[in-house]
């Protein structure tokens, strides 16, 4: 939550999530928040990747409350710094950095 209110405004207008539970606290969001259809993954394809992604490393089923924030921080670091073939073989930081510069907005660290 508090990474994406350290978000500038501009950057964070809209989120769009499925429908699983921990989703829960949408309302605490402080912005907008849409829902994809149940079973329209198509709906969500970046998110359905990202979730792929993200299993390689917490594989269905395992408890995230082991998880500490340390190790959360890894993988986003590790996912954020991962070329994608969708943006050209940048990495999502490099395009989230470049959009920012252009806006005029900082990243948050």
């Amino acid at each position: 939550m508090s990474r994406l209110k350290a978000l500038d405004e501009s950057l964070r207008r809209t989120l769009t999530l499925d429908r699983g539970t921990e989703n829960a606290e949408y309302r605490s969001f402080g912005l907008p928040v849409f829902f994809c259809d149940p079973y329209s993954s198509w709906q969500k394809g970046s998110v359905e990747n990202v979730i792929g992604l993200l299993r390689r490393y917490l594989p269905k089923g395992k408890d995230l409350g082991t998880v500490t924030p340390r190790q959360l921080k890894a993988l986003q670091d590790k996912l954020n710094n991962r070329p994608r073939k969708i943006l050209g073989w940048k990495t999502p930081h490099e395009v989230l950095s470049s959009h920012c510069k252009r806006l005029g907005v900082r990243i948050p660290d």
